[in-house]
């Protein structure tokens, strides 16, 4: 019996930059405007195809190929993308009946219709808000009631913590993964079309800055998930989607920085209180003392050395939080925050794959193994130390001895 071979169909149309960086495409409905999303730093694990520049191209300040291609039309001819294609089906699927709409002139709410698996999503987001986010029960300061109604009152926060939900599903239920991956995927971006759309993020009072914020950690949580959990054994693939999620996590920092006395007298106040003062504590642990005699080299700049030395400071301070386990109440949250306090340059450095910074990367990574059974983390220290030991090679065996050790040992 002879098997034909299985077609496989590709993308003709990708922007190639997104091609190159092993970026899938991903095509929404109306085009996705970059104004909030470049506040905050933030690419899409996805190329939108939008015209004439694709949004992660924006994002990064890359050079579109779309760019090169379209042609120059007047205003009076260029039609959007959603107004080129045939109106959905009432009887489509969810997955393919929740690509983003852009707002039309006539006013009209073209948002994609709720059904029942929207709502199986938000009753399990609500069931497992601890699990889902990284918090304990006795920490969380905030319960699903006071989360439903700032929800209700911003559609962009509800479709980003249903994407979060989907994708909690696809990693906890297996079997489930591909119809909830793509979910979490349209659902995300829909989410990010409706951040795009309001028209201010200035305005300094609660209802605006607290679903603004739990919009952006929300959405951190899930690019960071993407890049650890869906790496797919490519290195080089986790080093770029995780550098963008650092960015994102950087860009949150100064959401926060700029509300935080607001954010303070919220429901979330006790619980952003406590976290704070754990990381406002000296580095007084030891696990990181082999990191500083790595910056004892004539080679590194003294302006590298103080931005490694910065990484090196807050990644020991989660170590001490996360060893302090009576007074941690957000375990996830003491870890997420490394991404948060590192400097901007260690992420620059990170992307140039300088050793030393895949070395910080790699300590990281055993706090992450630590955790592995978090569903957000899953393999991702084993593999990172790993990946890091066997891209560099023979020369810098020697300081990737203790995270290759505290891995094996944790595996006992």
């Amino acid at each position: 019996m002879i098997h034909r071979r299985k077609i496989h169909t590709k993308s003709r149309t990708g922007c190639t930059e997104c091609k190159r960086r092993h970026i899938k495409v991903f095509r929404s409905r109306g085009a996705l405007d970059a104004r909030n999303v470049l506040s905050l730093g933030l690419t899409f694990p996805q190329c939108d195809e939008n015209q004439p520049t694709c949004v992660n191209c924006q994002v990064t300040r890359r050079d579109c190929s779309y760019e090169r291609l379209t042609p120059k039309l007047p205003l009076s001819v260029k039609k959007s993308r959603s107004e080129l294609r045939p109106s959905p089906k009432n009887n489509e699927s969810s997955a393919d009946n929740l690509s983003a709409s852009s707002p039309t002139d006539d006013g009209a709410d073209h948002s994609p219709p709720v059904n029942i698996f929207h709502l199986e999503l938000f009753n399990h987001f609500i069931q497992n808000i601890p699990e889902i986010l990284g918090f304990e029960p006795t920490a969380l300061g905030i319960s699903g009631e006071e989360m439903m109604k700032y929800t209700l009152t911003s559609p962009f926060l509800m479709n980003q913590i249903l994407a979060l939900s989907a994708l909690h599903l696809s990693v906890t239920r297996p079997s489930q993964y591909p119809h909830c991956k793509i979910n979490a995927t349209q659902l995300q971006t829909h989410a990010i079309v409706g951040f795009n759309a309001i028209e201010s993020l200035t305005d300094k009072c609660i209802e605006n800055i607290l679903p603004t914020f739990l919009f952006s950690s929300i959405l951190a949580h899930q690019t960071l998930c993407e890049s650890l959990v869906f790496h797919a054994y490519s290195f080089e693939v986790f080093l770029d989607t995780f550098s963008q999620s650092l960015r994102l996590h950087r860009g949150i920092r100064a959401v926060t920085h700029r509300s935080w006395d607001i954010l303070l007298d919220s429901p979330l106040g006790s619980l952003l209180e406590i976290q704070g003062k754990v990381l406002e504590k000296d580095a007084s642990g030891r696990e990181c003392l082999a990191l500083f005699a790595l910056l004892e080299n004539d080679t590194i700049d003294q302006d590298t050395k103080n931005t490694y030395s910065q990484a090196i400071d807050a990644l020991q301070k989660v170590f001490d939080a996360v060893s302090d386990r009576p007074l941690l109440s957000n375990k996830v949250g003491s870890i997420v925050s490394w991404l948060v306090m590192i400097p901007d340059g260690y992420i620059d450095l990170l992307v140039e794959r300088r050793p030393e910074a895949l070395i910080i990367l790699s300590y990281f990574g055993t706090i992450l193994h630590t955790y592995k059974d978090t569903w957000m983390f899953g393999n991702s220290g084993e593999f990172i130390v790993k990946s890091v030991g066997t891209y560099l090679g023979g020369p810098w065996e020697h300081w990737l001895q203790w995270p290759n050790r505290a891995v094996m040992q944790s595996d006992l």
